[in-house]
């Protein structure tokens, strides 16, 4: 329970034709981490080669982008997308498939593919014509827009023999240096022009086609920008155009419905099994790049993994089946020096705070795991912060949609899950504080009807009490995670357990120390003056000195330094565990604004306790969470835990769509 589940090591060598059953067989259970043997000593001293990856992968690679191509294909459906919806919704219903032979596979869904493809090609080059032809529309009717500001249409644009009329648009502030560039050319020329926006004009120039070079030459170095019609627009008035626009762009729309109706068709008849086709192909993906961890002989493979000790029998009799017996299997404990993966088997109920400790850090194989404590420390520590009954249930609720109604992925559930037991600790800090959405003592009479005394004390009243409270808190947390650092170092590093800061002289420190502490309080001279402070604190000082030179092999240097290390982490970590009381207070003083705003503007007091609430929920939720993470991580963690361990990933494929048909018994 507080360590993680112990490991064998899996040794299995098989012939090559039954290597792939045997790996379709585990795939389907999660049971076995495979492990490199190319760094094993088998790998050296029996001079095998390594197992490449095949033709598989680049296949399955291959075919995985053509579906893709095609399910994103379907994105360009216009759908009402509902988070609600999406969120209540039940999970997909899965297709029983059956596996064969790969080479069979791929073409069966090369067949499949193929005819999807080719309609959905013919669907989206239509919808690319057409979207080429809305673009030509939108320019023009942009163009028609701008030309009726200088009262001219297309048609008198182009229905000239000899003279050429330029139409477009520049910044304003070129039409001066234009003209005059223009002027210089000593030519008759017609010039009209009116405001677009605050910077550009829409400009008509009109000249002799003869000098059409030297013109262009011009406003292209002013920066104009030339309105072109399609030759279908050349010919028409504006109300002809503009006519003929609308109904183009009518008629495309009406089109593109059609289109998206064939696809939407295409989609609800074929998504599914693209989506069973997809994970299929992955699968057969992921089965091929395990071979990059088997080693081979020219007629066997070697296979070897990681596997939770009580799952080893149940791997061997997989292996033995999927290959008639033709193989050979070891099982073994883990070595001195292999260092083998964590799988963490917590408790349900304190499984979802794996989630906070892994955040940190997988714990080591060998060291204990902390999350059962952290599931009883963590909510209390923040029900102590963010102690209100009715924000607490509002906590309560939101967790409870999260972690456990609403369809959300297995991480938010399990933040959901933290959310909930947090919230039922806040609802208990409610009733200790005496707090209900913020109101307390006889305001509650007054608002709500009813009296509610704090059933152990006030933030606002009983602070200094509250302040020693924490800090005990502190004591005992803290002295905790110099237990748990003793118990992880005592058996391979018993000297370090002994006489590090965090060891066995750490907690005499320590705990000498909170007991002078105790006895004079801040009185600094008093503390110093104490003739107990040489075997409270000196002496383990001394021992931690002369302790870590020699438990580290260090210099006498880094000893003091410890020396001095521990002496201000303890004081400081300590310190921080005031924090536990102050949100509470901050909480509490927050609350009794709101309530003095309530009081001097009674009109309005309804939305005052909204809004107040509100802000002081999401504000001090968020500040409140916040710090207990840091106490547990810089405070607590830095005791005894480093984080420093690799979690157990299983050779499993991942199922959202498929599941395996089962097989029949002859």
């Amino acid at each position: 329970m507080f360590k993680a589940v112990p490991m064998k090591k899996v040794s299995a060598v098989v012939f090559e034709e039954k290597k792939d059953q045997v790996l379709r067989e585990l795939k389907e259970k999660g049971l076995i981490q495979f492990i490199d043997t190319s760094d094993s000593d088998d790998f050296k001293n029996l001079q095998l080669e390594s197992a490449n990856l095949s033709w598989i992968k680049v296949a399955a690679s291959e075919l995985i982008s053509r579906v893709n191509n095609v399910l994103d294909s379907f994105k360009l459906i216009k759908k009402d997308k509902s988070i609600f919806k999406e969120l209540l919704s039940d999970e997909p219903a899965k297709i029983q498939i059956n596996e064969t032979n790969p080479t069979i596979f791929f073409k069966e869904i090369e067949g499949k593919i193929d005819p999807i493809e080719d309609k959905i090609k013919d669907i989206t080059s239509e919808l690319e014509e057409l979207n080429k032809e809305k673009e030509e529309l939108k320019e023009a009717e942009k163009g028609v827009a701008l030309i009726q500001k200088i009262k001219v249409s297309p048609k008198e644009l182009y229905s000239y023999n000899t003279i050429r009329v330029s139409v477009g648009v520049l910044p304003e502030n070129e039409i001066q240096n234009l003209t005059a560039d223009i002027n210089d050319l000593g030519i008759e020329y017609l010039f009209v022009h009116d405001k677009v926006d605050k910077k550009n004009a829409i400009c008509l120039v009109g000249y002799s086609l003869k000098y059409e070079i030297k013109i262009n030459k011009i406003l292209r170095m002013h920066r104009f920008e030339e309105i072109q019609f399609p030759s279908k627009f050349k010919s028409l008035s504006t109300n002809e155009a503009e006519e003929k626009i609308s109904k183009g762009l009518k008629s495309i729309s009406n089109q593109e419905i059609e289109l998206l109706k064939r696809l939407e068709a295409i989609e609800e008849e074929e998504k599914s099994n693209l989506l069973c086709i997809k994970e299929s192909l992955q699968i057969e993906k992921y089965m091929d790049e395990a071979n990059q961890y088997f080693s081979r002989t020219k007629k066997a493979y070697l296979l070897k993994g990681w596997a939770p000790y009580n799952f080893t029998d149940e791997i061997k009799e997989i292996i033995t089946n999927a290959s008639n017996g033709y193989c050979d299997i070891s099982i073994e404990d883990p070595r001195e020096g292999e260092n083998p993966p964590t799988l963490l088997n917590n408790p349900g109920i304190a499984s979802p705070t794996e989630m906070i400790t892994n955040t940190y850090g997988t714990p080591e194989y060998y060291k204990i795991d902390p999350t059962i404590m952290m599931a009883i420390s963590f909510p209390i520590m923040f029900g102590f912060m963010f102690g209100d009954i009715g924000q607490g249930l509002i906590l309560v609720l939101l967790g409870f949609l999260g972690g456990f109604y609403l369809k959300l992925d297995s991480v938010y559930k399990k933040f959901g899950k933290i959310i909930f037991y947090c919230g039922i600790a806040a609802t208990i800090g409610g009733f200790l504080y005496g707090s209900v959405f913020g109101i307390e003592g006889e305001h509650l009479k007054h608002y709500f009807g009813f009296e509610l005394k704090p059933l152990w004390l006030s933030p606002l009243h009983n602070t200094q009490a509250l302040i020693k409270f924490a800090l005990i808190v502190g004591l005992i947390q803290l002295s905790l995670g110099c237990f748990l650092n003793i118990a992880n170092h005592i058996k391979k590093k018993p000297l370090e357990a002994l006489v590090t800061p965090w060891g066995v002289v750490g907690l005499w420190l320590f705990w000498g120390g909170a007991f002078l502490v105790n006895r004079h309080g801040s009185d600094i001279f008093a503390l110093f003056g104490d003739s107990d402070i040489f075997p409270a604190v000196v002496i383990p000082l001394i021992i931690i000195t002369i302790g870590v030179k020699y438990a580290e092999n260090t210099s006498i240097g880094w000893g003091i330094y410890a020396s001095y290390e521990a002496v201000t982490r303890y004081l400081f970590n300590s310190i921080s565990y005031i924090r536990v009381i102050a949100l509470a207070i901050v909480h509490s003083a927050l609350s009794s604004v709101m309530v003095m705003f309530m009081m001097q503007f009674p009109k309005v007091a309804i939305p005052i306790f909204i809004i107040g609430n509100i802000l002081i929920f999401v504000m001090e939720a968020v500040i409140s969470f916040i710090q207990t993470l840091r106490l547990h991580y810089y405070e607590w963690f830095s005791k005894f835990y480093e984080g420093h361990g690799k979690g157990f990933k299983a050779y499993k494929a991942m199922r959202k769509y498929t599941v395996l048909a089962p097989i029949r018994k002859s």
